[in-house]
């Protein structure tokens, strides 16, 4: 079990142009927002023989969100996600150092609560079918009650087989996996509210995650470790059509995402790392890749980020086995030692959709990485 309560506010500290009756320190937004989250587990494992076994999880999950005390808007709901996600598997040892597996599972991922409604959000709408309004004598809202919320939980079938070897100075992985989603949650870029006209939370009908995974760390000697990993993965829409607002023409635009790769998915991301160690001094070459990511789901390379990959340079020393003093350890870590300039992140604003064209159309923001920077720190372990 998990409970979580936050209680928000914000205060409006100056205006340039203050509307009547607006006191000092005015609430932006005052809320209180809970969630709770009970889950039981049980496990079997079953050794077919020696070198078969067999496995079969079962999980049953809820979560229930409680919005209330909302001194702005009046907005309140109790909305709660449930649900079972079983798994089964098999791993068979063909050797002493080899394996290969083979997984399936099922499983739901809940909405956020600012999915469902966002009182920070001067322009949220709620993702709502219906809301029950109160007003006092003078007609002013004292409570709004939420019902019906519109967008579902994910659902998603995943399929995995892959393969694994280990040796003294040698281990390596694969895994190929297939995720097959149904009510993915797809970020407010792509959908509407029906009531205002503005972008919303919604869910594509289909998509699909998949891909390849790669490990490998070697030891050549004492002194020397090799790692790294490699991620090449396809996630696109199977059927999924997108909505944005014509304002001019003041009417939804429906555009068809069907095969068009996700936004916020990198084509492929792949790590690799060199470490020297010789009497308690450590030497690491970091080195990183990231490739495309795409801002919208129109899949255009003018909305999105360029591939990049980036160097860290690693310097340590344990000062407990060089002198004396036990369980210290300092570290020097160099990011971007190359100075790269690149965008580490982005998004999408002021959407709109031009109804002549059936085309939807956006700004993209882009978050820059941080330039070269050290990095410094002492790790006593107190045992």
């Amino acid at each position: 079990m998990r409970r979580h309560e936050g209680k928000h506010w914000g205060l409006i500290t100056w205006l340039g142009a203050t509307p009547p009756g607006t006191q000092p320190d005015s609430p932006y937004y005052r809320y209180t927002e809970n969630k709770l989250t009970l889950s039981a587990f049980a496990r079997e494992v079953y050794y077919l023989t020696p070198r078969i076994t067999l496995a079969a999880d079962l999980q049953g999950v809820s979560h229930t969100y409680k919005l209330s005390d909302d001194a702005v808007t009046h907005y309140r709901h109790t909305t709660s996600y449930r649900w079972l996600a079983p798994k089964a598997g098999v791993n068979v040892n063909l050797t002493d150092r080899l394996n290969v597996f083979g997984n399936v599972a099922y499983t739901q991922r809940e909405p956020v609560s600012s999915d469902l409604v966002d009182p920070q959000d001067y322009w949220n709408t709620p993702n709502f079918t219906s809301a029950d309004v109160t007003q006092d004598g003078l007609g002013e809202v004292t409570d709004v009650s939420l019902s019906g919320p519109t967008v579902e939980p994910e659902r998603m079938v995943d399929i995995e087989l892959g393969a694994g070897y280990r040796s003294e100075r040698v281990a390596a992985a694969v895994n190929v996996y297939h995720m097959d989603f149904r009510n993915e949650i797809v970020p407010w870029v792509g959908q509407i509210n029906e009531a205002s006209g503005l972008p919303a939370t919604g869910n594509a009908d289909r998509s699909v995650h998949q891909g390849v995974e790669l490990e490998l760390a070697t030891k050549p000697a004492d002194f020397l470790e090799f790692s790294g990993n490699l991620g090449a993965n396809n996630d696109h829409f199977i059927d999924y059509t997108e909505n944005a607002m014509d304002w001019d023409a003041w009417q939804p635009v429906p555009v068809e995402r069907d095969g068009n790769r996700i936004a916020g998915f990198p084509t492929m991301v792949a790590n690799a790392r060199a470490l020297f160690s010789h009497a308690g001094f450590e030497l690491g070459l970091i080195w990183r890749y990231v490739g495309r990511q795409y801002l919208d789901n129109a899949e255009g390379r003018a909305n999105s980020i360029d591939p990049y990959n980036v160097a860290d340079v690693l310097l340590a020393c344990d000062i407990g086995r060089r002198w004396g003093a036990d369980n210290v350890r300092f570290e020097v870590r160099v990011n971007n030692v190359f100075d790269t300039l690149y965008a580490a992140g982005g998004y999408m604003d002021d959407v709109y959709a031009v109804a002549s064209e059936g085309a939807v159309y956006g700004t993209p923001y882009y978050i820059p990485a941080a330039p070269r920077n050290v990095f410094a720190s002492v790790k006593v372990d107190l045992k």
